[in-house]
C-alpha cells in the first residue's frame, strides 16, 4: 500500500493533472459511459426494492432518486428520523422506515427488523452512508472507533444481516461506497491486524475503512456467488461530506474552499454515476469489480491515485484497485473473520 506522506502532494498534483488531461481531452475525447435510460430498465413483474444509506442527502440522495426513476421501490435509511421522511417526500415511491445509525450495532439491529416487518425482498443494497476523516479519533457506542464502524463496521452488519433475504431474491447486488483513499489503506492480514485498526483513534481508520469496503465486495463475491458485488468510488465531490471543514473555519470554507471545490470537484448528480452504474448495468465483478469516474490512463493496471482523484470525468470506468498482497485474498479473509467477531455475528 500507498504511505500516507504522499498524499499531501495529491492535491496541486491533481489539480495540474486535470488541466493536462483535460486539454488533451479536447483534441483527442475519452468515451463518456453514459447511464442507461430509465424507460429502458422499468421492471416487469413484481417491484424491486432498494435500500440507500445516507440517502438524505448528497451522493445518497442523487442515487435514491436515480433508483427510484428505474422503478425501484427505494428506503431511505439514514440516522435522524425527521431527514430521512422529508427526503423520502422528495421522491416519488420511496419510503423511510426506520432510523439507522451505522455506529450503533443495536440500531443496525433495529433497522433489519423494521424493515424485514414491511419486504419480503431486497434486490440492492447500496452501502453508501460515511463520514468524513476529519471525523476520526472518537468512540462509537460499541466501544470502537467511529469512523471505521460508521464508514465500514456498520454496513457489514447491515449486509449480513440482510443476506438470507437477498439470496431469495432474483439477481441481488451489494453496492460499496469506497475511495481514491483506498490506496492508502495500511498493509493488514489478519483478524488480528483488523480489530486493531478498529480500535479508537487508529490514525489510518478513514483510509483503511475505505480499503475493507473493497475487499469486503470481494469476499461477499466469493462467498456468496448469487450476489454481485462491487465497490465504487465516486471521485471528488462537492457534498456533504466535507461539514465538518465548514464548522471548524467557517470563514475559510465559504471564501477559499468551498469556491475551489465548486470549480474542480464533481457535483452530487455527476458523483452518483459509479454507484448507479453498479446497481443497474450489465457488468461482472470479476471483471469490474471497482469502478470510479475518471479517465483512466492504466485500465490493465492498478490506477495511480493521482488518476482516480481529479480528471476528466467519464461517468464510469472499471479499475483495477490496490489490494494487499496484489491480490486481497488473505485480508480480504482476515478482515472477514475480524468483522464477523466484532460485530457479534
Amino acid at each position: 500500500m500507498l504511505p500516507k506522506s504522499q498524499f499531501s502532494w495529491m492535491m496541486p498534483a491533481s489539480i495540474i493533472w486535470t488541466l493536462m488531461v483535460s486539454t488533451l481531452n479536447m483534441i483527442k475525447p475519452n468515451q463518456v459511459n453514459l447511464l442507461p435510460e430509465p424507460s429502458s430498465m422499468l421492471p416487469q413483474g413484481p417491484r424491486r426494492v432498494c435500500i440507500v444509506t445516507g440517502s438524505n442527502t448528497g451522493i445518497g440522495l442523487q442515487t435514491a432518486r436515480k433508483m427510484a426513476g428505474y422503478g425501484y421501490a427505494v428506503v431511505v435509511a439514514c440516522r435522524t428520523a425527521s431527514k430521512g421522511e422529508e427526503a423520502a417526500a422528495t421522491i416519488d415511491g420511496a419510503e423511510f422506515i426506520a432510523a439507522l445509525d451505522l455506529s450503533s450495532f443495536s440500531s443496525v439491529r433495529n433497522f433489519v427488523k423494521a424493515f424485514k416487518a414491511k419486504h419480503d425482498r431486497l434486490d440492492v443494497l447500496v452501502n453508501n452512508a460515511g463520514m468524513n476523516s476529519f471525523d476520526g479519533g472518537s468512540e462509537s457506542v460499541d466501544g470502537l472507533d467511529l469512523c471505521f464502524q460508521t464508514n465500514f463496521l456498520g454496513h457489514f452488519l447491515l449486509t449480513r444481516l440482510l443476506l438470507p433475504l437477498m439470496e431469495k431474491t432474483p439477481e441481488p447486488r451489494v453496492v460499496n461506497l469506497s475511495s481514491v483513499m483506498h490506496h492508502f489503506g495500511t498493509d493488514l492480514k489478519t483478524a488480528e491486524d483488523w480489530k486493531a485498526a478498529s480500535r479508537v483513534g487508529c490514525p489510518n481508520s478513514y483510509s483503511d475503512s475505505k480499503l475493507a469496503s473493497v475487499l469486503f465486495s470481494m469476499e461477499l463475491n466469493r462467498r456468496f456467488p448469487k450476489v454481485k458485488s462491487f465497490a465504487v468510488n465516486p471521485g471528488a465531490v462537492n457534498s456533504d461530506i466535507w461539514r465538518v471543514m465548514k464548522t471548524k473555519n467557517p470563514f475559510l470554507f465559504k471564501y477559499v474552499i468551498s469556491p475551489a471545490f465548486r470549480a474542480v470537484y464533481l457535483d452530487t448528480d455527476e458523483g452518483s454515476v459509479t454507484t448507479v452504474a453498479a446497481c443497474v448495468c450489465d457488468l461482472d465483478p470479476t471483471t469490474s469489480l471497482y469502478l470510479q469516474p475518471y479517465a483512466s490512463p492504466e485500465k490493465s493496471k492498478t490506477c495511480h491515485p493521482l488518476g482516480e482523484m481529479m480528471g476528466v470525468f467519464v461517468g464510469f470506468s472499471a479499475t483495477k484497485a490496490r489490494l494487499p498482497g496484489g491480490d486481497g485474498a488473505e485480508s480480504g479473509r482476515g478482515l472477514w473473520d475480524a468483522s464477523t467477531d466484532l460485530c457479534g455475528l
